[in-house]
C-alpha cells in the first residue's frame, strides 16, 4: 500500500514540475508557444513570428494551419505533429 501511495506522489510531483516549466523560458515567442501547447492557454496571438504563430495554432488548437508556414523545417515539424 505504501508503495502505491509513493508511486502516486512521485507521478503527481513529476507532472506538476513538468507542467510549470514554461515560466523559465525567456524568449517571448517560445514562452507563448509553450503556454499554449502545455498549459492550455490561448497565447498564440502573442507570437510575433507568423510562421511560429501558425505552428502554434496548428499544434495547440488543432487548426489546419501548417500550409501557412513558409520555413520548411517548421512546416515539416508541424505536419509531423499533426499526423500523429
Amino acid at each position: 500500500m505504501k508503495m502505491i501511495y509513493l508511486l502516486w506522489m512521485v507521478l503527481f510531483f513529476t507532472s506538476v514540475s513538468m507542467a510549470n516549466s514554461c515560466w523559465k523560458i525567456k524568449n517571448k515567442d517560445t514562452h507563448a508557444l509553450c503556454e499554449s501547447k502545455f498549459e492550455n492557454k490561448q497565447n498564440c496571438w502573442k507570437i510575433k513570428s507568423k510562421d511560429k504563430e501558425a505552428y502554434c495554432e496548428a499544434t495547440a488548437y488543432g487548426k489546419a494551419m501548417c500550409w501557412k508556414i513558409k520555413e520548411r523545417d517548421l512546416q515539416a515539424l508541424c505536419e509531423a505533429e499533426k499526423g500523429r
